[in-house]
């Protein structure tokens, strides 16, 4: 069983979709050298947000295989905003095999912890029954918890 995110990794979220942000130009290279460093010693942030880069081609070649090995990583030890990444990867097939059972474990795991993101597309595999039985009312309960954050 995965374990609760802290407060500290909800701040680490929010620090982490900043970042994304501002790495629209590429990241500094001292920064990526710092990043690089912490996730070799585990650290969950670090990790996803190397993920990130490797997913969005920021600071090093693109490669989604390369997002998707630092998210599943990152996840291994409970981290739980990995899952957004690679829920996403699981149900696109993008570095992986298509897996939409696994993308809606990952989603679920991060959106009953309040993520937006994981409760849209979550919402959205129970509308349409992609990787699990189709639920509407669950549907329904996922993109209202998404609506009230502002992300509809």
């Amino acid at each position: 069983r995965e374990r609760q995110s802290s407060a500290g990794e909800v701040r680490g979220v929010s620090r982490l979709r900043e970042m994304s942000g501002e790495m629209s130009g590429g990241f500094p290279v001292q920064e990526m050298r710092r990043l690089r460093q912490a996730a070799e010693r585990g650290d969950g942030e670090s990790l996803t947000m190397l993920g990130m880069c490797y997913y969005h081609g920021r600071g090093v070649a693109q490669s989604w295989t390369e997002a998707v090995r630092h998210w599943r990583k990152a996840v291994e030890p409970g981290f739980l905003p990995a899952h957004v990444g690679l829920g996403l990867c699981l149900m696109q097939g993008e570095g992986c095999a298509q897996d939409l059972a696994a993308a809606a474990r990952s989603f679920r795991l991060t959106a009953e912890d309040g993520d937006v993101v994981a409760q849209y597309w979550l919402a959205v595999l129970c509308e349409c029954g992609m990787g699990m039985k189709r639920d509407l009312a669950g549907a329904v309960r996922w993109y209202r918890a998404a609506a009230a954050q502002d992300h509809l």
